[in-house]
């Protein structure tokens, strides 16, 4: 195979390597302050670790590459060959390259005052004659004198470095022979630059001296780096899947990028690694890593309120609210995990025909309208996000675990294929990103059977049956076609039924049941919302005697007369009608409340009431159908039907035409104040109960209120 050599920036090699700062990832020792002229190896993949990344510059004056780190400037000649042997560096090439580092130097300080820290000579070649001029230096620096530059300047230079004449009768060759004999100086490191610059000196537009010294500064400055192309190339692509690029367009940026440099280059412009890409993806654009699109992963979800009451933005800044009681163990196993078992296979059943155990892709929060489902589904979004992302301070976490990206999405049919566009605003690119899983799956390095994105849908019961299905249909699609997505939505269990066949079309579907509080749960509940400020009486609650340090002790019990407060609290959604009237500084209320004060509770009891008004007005989304208008309704079904267990359709109808202007069928406005957390349906063509009690007493006494 013919020697290939980069030269400038000629061959695909030379243009991964220097184009995109290949040099800089081949390993964190290019600090040569350090060692005398180490060689620096290719196996050694690991990014730059130093404060400032690395800048480059393509063709700075003769160089392939030109870096600036903290130290000042690095000149890189690259020197690639796809010989399977490669050849040494022979005396011709040697000063050719010494002769170009000489003007790269000569140029440089003719325009600034920076630093050159060095010259580097990055090859797959064995160093050669460069190796010599390298002993050299590294003799003079080891030898303690005090200029070792001065003593390198003056020490006897190989002869193997300098030309010779191959026609022996030549008059240059006679010329030399003759004044061979005259001679007494020993042929020096001096005499050797100057041999290499002379005869470009004028062309250069400098003196002999001046570009003698320059040579001599390259020569003492030089470092060797064995390169390999493979391992560089490996390294650049890795960094360039970091951008989301996928490897069938390596090829393509890379023409790209080159046209960027090349006009850098022009420009005398200095690029780093990030501009190079902003200059073909977008001024604002980031790598898809999550060190860069966390920050806006985190926005949009402390952006993503929820529109009911009365609980309305559950991520803030600094994560779920504290008062929140933590059921993640709900989510059985997610999000790190949750692979079923595999099935037990019997011998004399037909192994072809059973479907090997798959990891679910959709995970459904199924349950009662006020169980927290939402709050739920939130809890295990900012989990995952919290892998990455340390909420107490607000920060990224350096060395977190990426288990893919979280984003709710509205429930509507085509909410899975916005995703592109979406992505697109992360990353900061000028057009939409297609393919935007395996873009995030590439840059990530996310591994086989994992996830790359997490897509959140809360209350698929709240849209249209036709929507419903539709969307039910459409994720079970997306998810079959998309093994590194997840999709985890909400649903209340009645609505759920009617789409469960279409989620589970692929076997790739989990139903996670969600109920209400436990009695022990509600209690933690009930002091976590009040800060813990909430007073019992000795009488009035159980306390454990202390036990050995790593025992579960129980949690404390309310114990008095009336069940009403107890029963209240198991539903989380009066949790938070709690915590707001809490932060209203009602404590007292839901103090006396919790005491057996029947006026106390039902004042409780309305706060909830007004608060599912408002989710069912949302729900309905009618303009004649207002709260006020929804609270005049409730209230005439707790005089038609008191004894709500007994009702029928037919109440449910002449609300609706007398107090609702027939705007609403009966049927879904039955069923949004099942979703509210209104009432519980006992499957009797329009039996129900009230989900909280006293709620129907408290409607009968009352008055409407006078702003309403």
């Amino acid at each position: 195979m013919a020697s290939m050599e980069t030269g400038g920036a000629a061959t695909a090699i030379g243009i991964w390597y220097q184009s995109l700062g290949a040099a800089a990832a081949l390993t964190p020792n290019w600090d040569f302050r350090k060692g005398l002229a180490p060689n620096i190896h290719g196996e050694a993949l690991q990014p730059y670790q130093q404060p400032e990344r690395l800048r480059v510059l393509l063709e700075y004056f003769d160089m392939d590459l030109a870096i600036t780190d903290y130290s000042g400037k690095w000149f890189v000649q690259f020197k690639v060959t796809g010989q399977k042997r490669p050849q040494p560096f022979a005396r011709k090439e040697a000063r050719e390259v010494l002769g170009n580092a000489t003007q790269a130097i000569l140029l440089h300080n003719a325009s600034t005052t920076e630093a050159i820290s060095g010259f580097i000579v990055a090859s797959n070649r064995p160093a050669g004659k460069f190796e010599l001029i390298a002993n050299i230096a590294n003799s003079c620096r080891a030898s303690g004198m005090t200029d070792a530059f001065v003593a390198f300047t003056n020490a006897t230079a190989p002869d193997a470095l300098f030309e010779e004449e191959s026609d022996p009768n030549s008059p240059q060759k006679k010329k030399k022979r003759a004044s061979k004999v005259n001679r007494t100086k020993t042929r020096t490191m001096h005499s050797l630059a100057r041999g290499i610059t002379v005869s470009k000196a004028a062309e250069w537009h400098v003196s002999v001296e001046e570009a003698t010294d320059a040579c001599l500064q390259a020569m003492w400055t030089l470092r060797f780096a064995e390169a390999d192309p493979t391992k560089l190339q490996v390294s650049v692509n890795s960094w360039l899947s970091t951008w989301g690029i996928l490897p069938n367009e390596y090829e393509r940026y890379t023409i790209w990028i080159l046209g960027s440099l090349q006009h850098g280059s022009r420009m005398k412009k200095e690029l780093s690694e990030t501009a190079i890409m902003q200059d073909l993806l977008g001024s604002g654009a980031v790598p898809l890593t999550p060190k860069h699109i966390w920050p806006s992963i985190i926005k949009d979800l402390t952006r993503h309120q929820l529109t009911d009451p009365p609980t309305r933005q559950v991520i803030g800044e600094h994560g779920l609210p504290h008062w929140l009681l933590d059921r993640s163990k709900l989510l059985q196993g997610l999000p790190d995990s949750f692979i079923e078992p595999a099935p037990v296979v019997l011998e004399e059943v037909d192994t072809q025909t059973i479907r090997p155990a798959t990891e679910p892709r959709i995970f459904a929060l199924v349950g009662d309208g006020g169980v927290g489902k939402s709050i739920l589904l939130r809890k295990l979004f900012e989990q995952i996000a919290g892998t990455m992302w340390d909420w107490p301070s607000s920060t990224l976490i350096n060395d977190g675990k990426f288990l893919g990206c979280p984003v709710f999405r509205e429930p509507e049919p085509a909410a899975l294929y916005d995703f592109p566009n979406l992505l697109m605003k992360w990353a900061g690119r000028r057009q939409v990103v297609d393919d935007p899983i395996n873009r995030i799956v590439h840059a990530s390095g996310v591994a086989d059977c994992k996830a790359a994105i997490w897509f959140g849908f809360d209350g698929l019961d709240e849209i249209s049956e036709d929507d419903r299905s539709s969307l039910a249909r459409q994720i079970a699609n997306y998810a079959d076609s998309n093994p590194k997505a997840r999709i985890v939505l909400t649903c209340r269990t009645d609505h759920f039924r009617g789409i469960q066949s279409y989620l589970d079309a692929n076997h790739l579907l989990k139903q996670l049941p969600i109920d209400l509080f436990t009695s022990d749960e509600s209690i933690a509940a009930l002091f976590k919302v009040t800060d813990k400020n909430l007073r019992l009486n000795r009488q009035n609650i159980q306390r454990s005697e202390p036990i050995a340090l790593g025992t579960r002790t129980a949690m404390p019990a309310l114990a008095f007369e009336a069940s009403l407060f107890d029963e209240s609290i198991r539903v989380p959604l009066f949790i938070g009608v709690l915590r707001r009237l809490y932060e209203a500084q009602e404590l007292e209320i839901i103090q006396k409340a919790s005491e057996g004060d029947l006026d106390s509770f039902k004042f409780l009891a309305s706060e909830y009431l007004f608060d599912s008004c408002e989710r069912i007005e949302r729900r309905i989304n009618r303009d004649y159908v207002t709260r006020a208008r929804i609270f005049q309704s409730i209230k005439q079904l707790s005089l038609d039907a008191t004894t709500p267990s007994m009702a029928t359709s037919a109440v449910w109808i002449n609300i609706c035409q007398n107090h609702l202007g027939n705007e609403v069928q009966w049927g879904k406005f039955f069923s949004m104040c099942m979703s509210s957390g209104l009432i519980r349906d006992l499957k009797s063509n329009g039996a129900f109960e009230w989900k909280l009690p006293l709620v129907g007493d408290y409607l009968s006494s009352i008055n409407e209120r006078a702003s309403w």
